[in-house]
């Protein structure tokens, strides 16, 4: 059964990262090679946003400490 872009995009969301490396070359017709590129893509820029994301938020021990401050105050 044939099946569509998007049912083939949503599919390789669950595929290792690994394997869709392997997928890069090594081609398989199930999943075209702009497809596989593009969900590593994805990965790769949602683990920058992330990451960006992480660094710019307090670490707990901050919060804490911000919220003992405010409760003295």
């Amino acid at each position: 059964m044939a099946m569509n872009l998007i049912d083939v995009a949503e599919e390789l969301e669950f595929v290792p990262k690994a394997d869709l490396a392997a997928m890069i070359d090594n081609p398989n017709s199930r999943y075209p090679s702009f497809m596989v590129l593009s969900e590593i893509q994805r990965r790769t820029k949602m683990e920058k946003m992330f990451e960006r994301a992480r660094m710019q938020t307090p670490f707990l021990s901050e919060i804490q400490r911000r919220t003992k401050m405010e409760k003295n105050v």
